[in-house]
């Protein structure tokens, strides 16, 4: 915490901004592929007794 208060002070605040706009935008995007995998599985898994692949996505969260 202590080392990210002094990269905030060192930082111009335009270039922090921009850096955590992009940190968001890739969060967003990891999320979205993990959410499409995971439709995906349980969609491949509906109809069978063995959603295993689909339970351990779903307990990774």
């Amino acid at each position: 915490m202590k080392k990210l208060k002094t990269l905030m002070k060192k930082s111009d605040g335009g270039k922090f901004q921009i850096e955590n706009e992009k940190l968001k935008s890739k969060l967003m995007e990891l999320f979205t592929a993990y959410s499409d995998l995971y439709n995906h599985t349980k969609q491949l898994t509906n109809g069978s007794t063995n959603s295993e692949s689909a339970d351990k996505l779903d307990c990774s969260l």
